[in-house]
């Protein structure tokens, strides 16, 4: 009777291949996280929250407006934003769902600088993440 064979032997392929990142990928990455610190440093806090709040909550993350992925340049400053988690999370990315669906993702720029442009429920940003309104102030102080 053949005993079945665990493991690799010189007839058998491995299992799982290990892709290692390209260099130019890594590199990409590192420049990449430099540049986002670099701008977090200039612009510390969530543009989204300033503009429909007019408080100071840290941000996290840098976004851009104009997706990369839908015509976004990744080294266009002038579309980048820093948002907190909660807007980016709540705000922004469903903005981007509604406007690939609606087919016009330029849409995106005139939203994101003049909430009274955006559709419906967006107009003054009914967000789908609540937050408590004393938590962000109390992180507003922090902040400054």
């Amino acid at each position: 009777m053949r005993m079945p064979i665990f493991g690799r032997g010189p007839d058998r392929p491995p299992r799982f291949e290990v892709v290692k990142p390209k260099k130019r990928d890594r590199e990409l990455t590192s420049r990449w996280s430099r540049a986002a610190r670099a701008y977090l440093d200039k612009h510390p806090f969530c543009a989204e929250c300033q503009r429909r709040e007019g408080i100071d909550v840290p941000a996290i993350v840098v976004d851009h407006i104009v997706p990369r992925h839908y015509g976004g340049e990744l080294w266009d400053r002038s579309i980048w934003q820093g948002l907190c988690r909660k807007c980016d999370l709540g705000v922004k990315r469903p903005l981007e769902r509604l406007a690939v669906e609606m087919g016009d993702v330029l849409l995106l720029i005139n939203w994101m600088a003049k909430p009274q442009t955006r559709p419906g429920r967006w107009a003054y940003v009914a967000i789908a993440v609540e937050c408590d309104d004393a938590e962000r102030r109390e992180q507003s102080k922090v902040g400054r």
